[in-house]
């Protein structure tokens, strides 16, 4: 699941799954390169970071400029300190009484992420949290992660039939299938089947 985060979300450099404990003790579950883990670790003596501010809270995170982003001073000088990163997305999987976990997207160039990444790494953290969670056998994660063309045609639908932007689209689409990532597949088709019959 991080190598697809890396080979669909433009711009991604690196990703990897962390999950922390209450207290705060983070543990980077798979990754695509070190610096996930380097990442982490700062995070982890730091006391601060993307992570650790978001995870808890917000479900999606979005840091464009490393350099310029004065949130959390000590992380930021130690990961420009020790790897190329400059911009970083968090996506939360889950969240319990005493566990998060986050889908940690990277990328070496700052401003490297948009509206759509977030589109896409929305859907790739709603199909890694299943995954994880064991909730779906990984074939079905599988499955749902080749039609994603399914979700971007449906979204070119609703772009055109409502006058909006992809994004817009997107949030109609998620709004309307909450539950589950094959849900949002599930939808998706029937958006499609519904504009053959028109």
């Amino acid at each position: 699941m991080v190598d697809h985060a890396v080979r669909e979300i433009l711009g991604a450099k690196y990703a990897g799954v962390t999950t922390a404990g209450f207290p705060a003790q983070l543990d980077t579950v798979v990754m695509t390169h070190p610096y996930a883990t380097l990442v982490d670790a700062i995070q982890q003596f730091q006391r601060q970071g993307p992570f650790l501010s978001a995870a808890w809270k917000r479900d999606v995170l979005r840091v464009n400029d490393l350099e310029s982003d004065d949130r959390w001073p000590a992380y930021r000088r130690d990961v420009l300190r020790s790897t190329p990163i400059r911009a970083v997305l968090s996506f939360r999987l889950f969240t319990t009484a005493r566990s998060v976990g986050a889908l940690m997207i990277y990328a070496n160039e700052p401003h490297a992420f948009d509206r759509h990444a977030e589109e896409i790494g929305y859907v790739v953290a709603t199909h890694t949290a299943l995954a994880v969670g064991g909730a779906q056998p990984l074939d079905l994660v599988r499955h749902v992660l080749d039609n994603w063309d399914v979700v971007s045609e449906a979204k070119s639908i609703l772009m055109e039939r409502f006058q909006v932007g992809a994004s817009e689209a997107f949030q109609m689409l998620k709004r309307l299938a909450p539950s589950s990532s094959t849900d949002l597949l599930g939808l998706s088709q029937r958006v499609i089947d519904k504009a053959k019959e028109l």
